[in-house]
């Protein structure tokens, strides 16, 4: 029931017990507000409460004692992030003002918001019967031993965890408990308002314990809601990111120290537990943002392999360089490690990538754990939209039975314009200098229409490819393993 129900409800049992002619001071003991009977009983989360920026969203801790008003307070009227070291700080206020009824003004937060403690999450969680014994069953090594893959319990991605000790995480020791979380991040408009141009967007983020069964993992009860970001609008970009520090220091304790509960339902004694985050389960937009990649409209468009959006043609998965988890968090450190936003800008246009707290997870691998959900793909309808209106799938196109009638062909792309002709001599004088140990990064500054005109010029063809394709980073990479296997055979010869 809503609050509101729950305060008619709480009015009208006052009203009985009234008439009922019970004594007053029973009487008296009845809340009149469902919020004192949720402070009695310990119903209420434990939370932590944070003055969100209204510009920048970094999180400052909030006490509702604090006040502008009090200078002994140890709190800030202004934000005072700076995204890089050379960047201006932010600067905007964090406190609105409303006045009260007798006219005095009286400060709020422009933006709050509220975390839950994941830690007392899982205490209230084992406090409940029969909780542990349908936790421990996915981690029995029968899970393992099926070849039917009908949960993710039974993939290979969970036979190949490792625990901080570098031992595998699963099956648990004998009296421990191991939890594996997924993480869920959407954006839904609180009011229900679909009219247009009356949008309003909050922003929430659940863990979800695989642990339970299926049917019973995503039940509301079952489900971990961290936090809620508070709209109109959603945070864009690296904005969401505060809100995932929180979680992700929480998360790395879980799985580093661990956490001891003095007292589950089923053990009077105490037991222990580790938890680790694998999947990221969330539509397109939501995962990119999260794993720190740029949207799927970008030249870096997959989550999975090295293809460039001039690449669509190429449906032969054989040509397509997959990415490298270990060059991913490279990139990703040297983003966040950038002193101003004009290198970091050309950090993200050379490989698409930027720092996301998920990295601060040293066993989190952005390329196979993130998972866009099947929802908008199967039940919502979009996969026969694309098949049926964009790919043309039906049998009044030519080709549409899905067997391409055309071989990808290299296609040089003809620099027409001066500044593709200035980087196209540029690049070339790179190449000519052989500064082996500067000229990756060089190449990366320079347009991707040029590095795809030189492979194609030269027939550079990295791997085990057959065909000139992939993203900046990969068409670099091969233009510097050509340079060098050049110098190694003129050093042979001579």
């Amino acid at each position: 029931m809503t609050r509101r129900s729950l305060r008619v409800q709480l009015a009208a049992i006052r009203s009985i017990v009234s008439v009922a002619g019970i004594s007053e001071a029973t009487y008296n003991k009845l809340p009149k507000d469902p919020r004192t009977s949720f402070r009695r009983l310990q119903l209420d989360p434990i939370v932590r409460e944070f003055v969100g920026c209204p510009s920048c969203h970094c999180l400052y801790p909030y006490n509702p004692g604090d006040s502008p008003q009090n200078p002994t307070d140890p709190f800030l009227t202004h934000c005072t992030y700076a995204r890089t070291p050379r960047s201006n700080i932010c600067q905007s206020p964090l406190w609105q003002y409303r006045n009260l009824p007798d006219g005095r003004p009286h400060p709020t937060p422009i933006r709050k918001y509220i975390h839950q403690d994941i830690k007392s999450w899982l205490g209230r969680l084992v406090s409940r019967k029969g909780v542990e014994e349908v936790l421990d069953h996915p981690t029995l090594p029968v899970a393992f031993n099926s070849p039917d893959i009908d949960d993710i319990w039974r993939s290979a991605a969970f036979r190949d965890l490792k625990g901080p000790d570098g031992m595998p995480f699963l099956p648990a020791p004998l009296g421990e408990g191991r939890l594996i979380f997924s993480l869920s991040v959407d954006s839904f408009n609180p009011f229900h308002n679909k009219t247009a141009k009356q949008s309003v967007s909050s922003t929430g983020i659940w863990l979800v314990l695989l642990n339970f069964p299926q049917h019973l993992r995503y039940l509301k009860e079952n489900m971990c809601a961290v936090g809620v970001i508070p709209g109109p609008d959603k945070p864009s970009k690296e904005d969401i990111y505060p809100y995932l520090e929180l979680l992700v220091a929480e998360l790395l304790e879980l799985w580093q120290k661990g956490v001891f509960f003095s007292k589950t339902y089923r053990e009077a004694l105490g037991r222990f537990f580790r938890g680790m985050l694998i999947p990221v389960v969330c539509d397109m937009l939501a995962v990119r943002q999260i794993i720190g990649f740029s949207s799927s409209t970008s030249h870096n468009f997959c989550t999975f392999c090295d293809l460039d959006h001039d690449d669509l043609e190429v449906c032969d998965k054989r040509e397509w360089p997959a990415k490298d988890a270990e060059v991913v968090r490279k990139f990703a450190r040297l983003w966040r490690d950038a002193p101003d936003r004009k290198v970091q800008d050309a950090i993200f246009d050379a490989s698409g990538i930027r720092w996301s707290p998920l990295h601060d997870l040293p066993y989190w691998d952005p390329i196979r754990y993130a998972v866009v959900d099947s929802m908008h793909a199967l039940d919502l309808n979009l996969l026969q939209n694309h098949c049926r209106d964009l790919f043309q799938i039906d049998l009044d196109h030519d080709g549409s039975e899905g067997v391409s009638r055309q071989i990808a062909q290299p296609d040089p792309r003809e620099l027409t314009t001066r500044a593709l002709k200035n980087s196209m001599r540029r690049a070339v004088g790179l190449i000519r200098q052989n500064n082996i140990n500067t000229l990756l990064e060089a190449l990366l500054k320079e347009p991707r229409r040029v590095l795809y005109a030189i492979c194609c010029t030269n027939n550079i063809i990295g791997g085990k490819r057959t065909i000139v394709v992939g993203t900046k980073w990969v068409l670099a990479n091969d233009i510097v393993a050509w340079v060098c296997l050049g110098m190694f055979c003129k050093k042979f010869y001579a």
